[in-house]
């Protein structure tokens, strides 16, 4: 996770990277196709607390539907 680069313009920046990608994965994983209904699905206190864990974050909300958006801007800076 820590070697994901952010591109977005940190003006706009909601959610750190690594919330966006746990949450999109957790849908992925889930068996959910869409990042509008990972957000309906995904949009509860136990999962929030879950992937806080996994990030050692503490987390209120979950990402919504257009963050999820920002993926298509990930790049991974450098490869094991």
């Amino acid at each position: 996770m820590n070697e994901l680069t952010d591109t977005r313009h940190q003006s706009y920046v909601e959610y750190q990277m690594s919330v966006i990608t746990i949450t999109r994965s957790v849908g992925l994983l889930c068996g959910i196709k869409s990042m509008r209904e990972t957000t309906e699905k995904l949009d509860t206190e136990e999962t929030i607390k879950n992937i806080g864990n996994i990030l050692g974050i503490e987390l209120e909300e979950i990402p919504h539907y257009d963050p999820l958006l920002m993926l298509k801007c990930l790049a991974v800076s450098k490869y094991p």
